[in-house]
């Protein structure tokens, strides 16, 4: 061999090697591209398939919050509807009780006095230590001191009983017989003529004669 022909062949040589390193550097970045892309598209995919389960999932979480609102709102409502009859109850029977047996001060007093002895209990108990006991003593000291500001509030708003009216209406014009000791009787005067409905209950018969009574006392007066 020539050295022309050494020479040629190792040019040939160096460009072949050049070339395969060109190609392979080509090669190279095209598969990473492609690479990159697949697993970008892979990764998109995995992504968007998690956002749509997260998605679902707060979907069904909003749903079932939505029906413990509804729930809480419908409970929170009926808790409002039995806390106000529970009150109007309550203050009837207050009222009742005052007409029954008036409240005084005295009794108001004597509810203070006992929620200070309760709360001087508290603070000896809690100061030898016993919690519990304290605790309770507070806990009966907050029932009395409510107690004394219902007999306060009793006092305030007492009413007489809606047929007290009634009841002394009948006292006074009212004539009642025994015919045996298992039956009396009460006449009383009803001062309806014939042309008058009668009421179907006593209660509003009753208060039919108090109206035309205290009516024609009106027209007694005039004439």
């Amino acid at each position: 061999m020539t050295t022309p022909q050494i020479y040629g062949l190792f040019a040939m040589l160096t460009a072949a090697a050049i070339a395969g390193i060109v190609f392979y550097c080509v090669g190279l970045r095209a598969g990473r591209d492609a690479g990159e892309k697949q697993g970008k598209e892979q990764a998109r995919a995995a992504c968007e398939e998690v956002l749509q389960h997260r998605i679902a999932e707060a979907e069904d979480l909003r749903s079932q919050l939505d029906a413990r609102n509804r729930e809480a709102m419908t409970l929170r409502n009926n808790i409002k509807a039995e806390a106000e009859d529970h009150a109007k109850v309550e203050r009837g029977l207050l009222n009742r009780l005052a007409a029954a047996a008036p409240l005084s001060d005295e009794d108001h007093a004597v509810m203070l006095a006992v929620g200070a002895k309760l709360e001087l209990a508290a603070g000896t108990f809690a100061g030898l230590g016993s919690h519990d006991h304290a605790r309770f003593s507070r806990h009966l000291m907050a029932q009395v001191l409510d107690i004394a500001d219902r007999i306060k509030k009793a006092q305030a708003t007492a009413q007489p009983h809606p047929d007290s009216e009634l009841i002394d209406w009948l006292n006074d014009h009212a004539v009642h017989y025994i015919p045996d000791m298992s039956l009396v009787q009460i006449e009383m005067p009803t001062l309806l003529s014939a042309a008058d409905t009668w009421p179907p209950h006593l209660r509003q018969m009753l208060r039919a004669g108090i109206e035309k009574q205290a009516a024609e006392a009106v027209q007694e007066d005039a004439a």
